[in-house]
């Protein structure tokens, strides 16, 4: 299966897009008058709740109609279990806490954390996008304005976030619109990296691998995090919200 190269320049530029819109959501944070920490905790329930949506609405149907059931469902599962049983080694979240309180800083370790794990989260969903584009340029739009409105919240996640360990807004709002340049480098590792290496299978089976592994990030971290935020109930909110805001915005896309 050939690639050319406006295909993958396609696939950046939607990356990127999506990835930019971070920013939107760090402005909102902005011009929050009285930020709270429940509002934290909502946002980051629509968050996960969006990305849940997109991979168990649009792209685990998509990898089966091609590839298969089973190998469909296996690369989703991988994809959850391989971060599930690294992603403390990467970050080892406990640790980064306490050194953050050791240093008797007017800030809590749970932001610095959940700053790292909200930035670093960004890099599958640039992968995620790239594969889609390179498969269809009709899926990659659809992943990338479903990933891109999951990104006001995760904008307004980071600069809340950022702003309770700085206590300066403008910062904040810098940091969360250039938490979006993640993306799109997420999408140019694969490009540069991975497109000698694509088959069709491989690029359906890569599909389902990160939708796994944002799955986790959804359920493994993003909610875990928001329930140190917000009220449960709010968090359920943000949860439902989510989910249903992407499952109509892939209706709605896919009746244009």
């Amino acid at each position: 299966m050939g690639f050319e190269s406006h295909h993958a320049l396609t696939a950046l530029f939607l990356s990127f897009l999506a990835g930019m819109v971070t920013g939107l959501g760090g402005l909102i944070a902005h011009f929050t008058k009285r930020p709270k920490y429940k509002y934290v905790g909502f946002a980051l329930g629509v968050s996960a709740g969006g990305i849940i949506g997109v991979a168990l609405v649009e792209v685990l149907p998509e990898t089966i109609a091609v590839i298969g059931s089973y190998k469909a469902k296996m690369a989703l599962i991988i994809g959850m279990v391989f971060p599930f049983l690294f992603s403390d080694i990467v970050i080892k979240r406990t640790a980064i806490e306490k050194k953050v309180s050791n240093l008797g800083l007017k800030l809590s370790g749970r932001d610095v954390v959940m700053a790292i794990d909200i930035i670093l989260h960004k890099i599958p969903e640039g992968l995620l996008i790239f594969f889609a584009a390179i498969i269809s340029l009709e899926i990659g739009v659809v992943i990338a304005v479903t990933i891109a409105l999951h990104n006001i919240a995760v904008g307004f996640s980071l600069s809340m976030s950022i702003f309770y360990i700085t206590q300066d807004q403008k910062r904040a709002f810098l940091y969360s619109l250039f938490s979006g340049l993640i993306e799109p480098i997420g999408a140019l590792f694969a490009a540069v990296l991975l497109i000698p290496f694509l088959t069709k299978s491989i690029l359906y089976l890569g599909l389902s691998l990160i939708s796994g592994t944002m799955v986790y990030i959804s359920l493994g971290e993003l909610i875990p995090i928001a329930h140190s935020y917000g009220e449960e109930r709010s968090i359920l909110v943000g949860i439902i919200m989510g989910m249903s805001l992407m499952i109509m915005s892939i209706m709605l896309l896919h009746l244009l």
